[in-house]
């Protein structure tokens, strides 16, 4: 999970989960979650990677007005790459190597309404002749859960993370606890 040991988040529920709202194939952002605190007191917990890697890409304060706000880009194995989002504040530079657990930023609500952390998980795929980074629902060519037609390549969705509960799948609007220090899901991740 994104958060220190022992915190309780919610995912989706209130916010956004796969495929709804603009985590769908149409903003390249099918297999991304929001999280917040049962009792919404979001602002300025702190986010950890949830897997090792290399900061890709930072946008600081004071950030833009765009959708995601301050934000962490972070390359992992296998050509995945995950992004928090609507930071408050960015504590990692450009280029550092990371572990699991290492502090990114805090949560915030740059680039939207309300405080959140918003997480998302792309992969690296070679289409119309060129790399880049996806996050959309293929579904054997069939309409997707949320209604929206497909969108080539089929994206990877987290597999199950480690929790206070042991292994478990994330799920809309779910409350669940961190544990940190365990087995990372990247690179062990599922088509879906």
């Amino acid at each position: 999970m994104p958060f220190i040991n022992g915190q309780t988040w919610v995912v989706g529920g209130g916010g956004s989960f796969y495929g709804n709202y603009h985590h769908c194939n149409y903003y390249n952002n099918y297999y991304a979650t929001d999280w917040n605190r049962p009792d919404n007191n979001d602002r300025g917990y702190l986010v950890v990677a949830v897997a090792s890697g290399v900061v890709s890409s930072i946008d600081s304060p004071p950030c833009g007005t765009e959708r995601y706000g301050c934000y962490v880009d972070i390359d992992h194995s296998q050509q995945f790459r995950t992004r928090y989002a609507q930071l408050e504040q960015v504590l990692v530079n450009q280029g550092s190597v990371i572990n699991v657990g290492t502090v990114l930023g805090t949560v915030g609500n740059s680039g939207t309404d309300n405080y959140h952390l918003h997480l998302s998980f792309h992969h690296e795929e070679y289409v119309d002749h060129r790399y880049d980074y996806y996050s959309f629902c293929f579904n054997n060519n069939q309409n997707c859960s949320n209604g929206e037609p497909p969108s080539f390549p089929q994206g990877y969705r987290p597999s199950p993370m480690w929790t206070a509960y042991g292994n478990t799948l994330l799920v809309d609007g779910v409350a669940i606890t961190s544990v940190n220090g365990w087995a990372i899901f990247l690179p062990l991740v599922t088509r879906n």
